[in-house]
């Protein structure tokens, strides 16, 4: 296993481990369910919704897109794709209950590429000159808002978060794969949801 996976591993288990400590309690609390409530909801584990990903969904990606980033091959591997639940506060005079995070499975990849595609316009290539739109590619996301693998180069792991009705900006953030995760984490261990607009 490399370093980036064990890594990915700890701050997946971690998390579980944080949510089952220090939210379910919360949440059983609010709702006056019990624990085999939350289990029949789905929302007894955190990354119970995530699954490895196959030899053979990770090659599909790899002939669709090229070589992929090891870190991404470390996530897909490792954690895997399918919904994550954060924790998120009150809203108004609503219960608690988390929001879910869908990082894209490989199957549903290329379907989601053509729905990010299919908004680019003018302006976004022109924003983004010089920059290759059609190599990036949909991993997590909401309807047809995307965080975006960026693919320029091999080893490319740099991730943007894109709006279908946003005003065209230029595609070309420095965040790396692991550090948006650790934000993601760290955003619903603070009860914020996801730590970017969706």
């Amino acid at each position: 296993m490399s370093s980036t996976a064990v890594v990915l591993a700890d701050l997946f288990a971690g998390y579980r481990s944080w949510y089952r400590e220090h939210w379910m309690p919360k949440l059983l609390a609010d709702l006056g369910e019990e624990e085999a409530d939350l289990v029949e909801f789905g929302w007894h584990d955190p990354i119970a919704g995530l699954r490895p990903a196959t030899g053979d969904e990770i090659a599909a990606l790899a002939d669709r897109f090229g070589p992929l980033p090891a870190s991404y091959l470390d996530f897909l591997r490792t954690v895997g794709t399918g919904g994550l639940l954060l924790p998120t506060g009150r809203w108004q005079d609503y219960a608690l209950e988390p929001t879910e995070l869908i990082f894209t499975r490989p199957a549903d990849v290329p379907e989601a590429h053509v729905a990010f595609r299919s908004w680019l316009h003018e302006e976004w290539y022109e924003a983004n000159a010089g920059i290759d739109l059609s190599r990036m590619m949909p991993i997590m996301g909401v309807d047809v808002n995307f965080v975006l693998l960026s693919l320029q180069h091999p080893g490319d792991d740099r991730v943007n978060v894109w709006r279908h009705d946003a005003e065209p900006f230029r595609l070309d953030s420095d965040t790396r794969l692991v550090d948006l995760l650790d934000q993601v984490i760290e955003s619903g261990k603070r009860e914020q949801g996801l730590p970017f607009r969706l």
